[in-house]
């Protein structure tokens, strides 16, 4: 099974084409979206990652493919990894299509045309949300706090999850337009249901050289800009959100490191600004010692960050399946793209939603350490729900 590439003179719309297949990846470097019927649609656990490149590349015969792809943060859940008949892509050499089909180029290229048709909407969603007991998610986080300070436990993330119900289907290209048009830096992502705009990079690889850029620390983004200025002073001068980064970033370099010649991150965080939040953000770079390193080894070990997680890890995960009343499902795991040479890009799947018909489940969590207040950590999931809550509400 061979492909072919087809050089385009125009550019599609990826986000509609991406919304019609449910596949579909957006970063400041590379668009791509999936079209026609699934040469590949496998399952497999986190812990078969490092095999399921060479295990693609015999069935696909060593062609060039984009393969798509979403984990759950548990990552003893199967994940899935998807590869279309036809593929979108715009990167730095323009726009073109990777097709299996033995089509026509006419034929291809009319296909992906038309699944880039959509019509904007602009209808407004009443949304009402289901949630569960505030007052009970903050007891959570108190008893958090008390183990943090009477254990080894040094931070834990826990998440809240909020049902919306809209009052008409919600539109997944209205819905990835409006993520994009209010988070255009973000890294956006459809896969299936699953649909998000995190802005947190998991990992990226291209060759040898390897980056991400870990988040941790939040504080509010208000439309007063005088207030926004003191936002981001308290950021950047609080003790705890710089603690939490810091766990994160040492984490973060230490398991990179055997994977790596060199490994360095910037000497200080600097403030990320988003148009619901702002958080502290770490670049992080390094030089694989191989090229033949696949971008699945990498996430296979960076997954879960303390950032999603906590520190110590097997500790942190295992208080979250004892206080967390939910299963996070693909929530803050790693959705992405990789290709046939193991390159790729993975988001951690933050700012993200399940939409079925007119329902959507979204999550929000926050990194909980020992002087976490619970009544300020439940308005930052409030304030991190508004990217997913904005779009779905605009997306009829």
């Amino acid at each position: 099974m061979k492909t072919r590439i087809l050089d385009l003179t125009e550019e599609f719309d990826s986000l509609a084409i991406g919304a019609s297949s449910g596949l579909m990846w957006s970063s400041p470097t590379i668009q791509l979206a999936g079209v026609g019927r699934l040469i590949v649609d496998a399952s497999h656990i986190q812990s078969e990652l490092d095999g399921c490149l060479n295990s693609l590349n015999a069935q696909l015969a060593d062609s060039e493919f984009y393969a798509f792809s979403s984990f759950p943060f548990d990552k003893l859940q199967p994940g899935t990894v998807k590869v279309a008949e036809h593929t979108y892509v715009e990167d730095a050499y323009g726009a073109h299509i990777v097709t299996f089909s033995e089509s026509s180029d006419n034929d291809v290229i009319e296909q992906v045309r038309q699944a880039s048709t959509w019509a904007s909407s602009s209808n407004l969603n009443d949304i009402e949300l289901e949630e569960s007991d505030s007052e009970v998610w903050k007891s959570k986080v108190a008893e958090a706090v008390r183990r943090i300070k009477e254990t080894d436990l040094k931070k834990v993330v826990l998440s809240r999850k909020v049902t919306a119900k809209a009052s008409r289907p919600l539109d997944k290209a209205q819905i990835a337009h409006n993520l994009k048009s209010g988070y255009p830096e973000a890294l956006l992502f459809i896969h299936g249901e699953f649909i998000g705009a995190s802005p947190e990079m998991l990992i990226a690889k291209s060759g040898v050289d390897a980056s991400a850029l870990p988040l941790a620390g939040t504080a509010k983004r208000f439309k007063d800009e005088s207030r926004n200025a003191e936002q981001k002073r308290s950021l950047v001068d609080s003790t705890k959100d710089q603690w939490e980064h810091q766990i994160t970033i040492d984490w973060f370099l230490d398991t990179l490191l055997p994977y790596c010649s060199f490994v360095d991150a910037d000497p200080e965080p600097f403030v990320l600004e988003l148009a619901n939040v702002y958080h502290l953000a770490t670049g992080v770079s390094g030089r694989l010692t191989s090229e033949e390193t696949s971008i699945l080894e990498l996430v296979k070990a960076l997954h879960p960050t303390p950032a999603v997680g906590g520190s110590p890890q097997q500790l942190a995960l295992e208080t979250i399946a004892e206080l967390e009343a939910h299963d996070r499902e693909n929530y803050a795991g790693p959705t992405g793209w990789f290709n046939s040479v193991g390159d790729g890009e993975f988001a951690v799947a933050i700012r993200s939603a399940h939409i079925a018909g007119n329902t959507a489940e979204l999550y929000a969590g926050v990194g909980v350490v020992e002087d976490s207040n619970a009544e300020l950590e439940y308005h930052e999931t409030v304030s991190k729900l508004q990217a997913m809550l904005g779009g779905i509400a605009d997306g009829s």
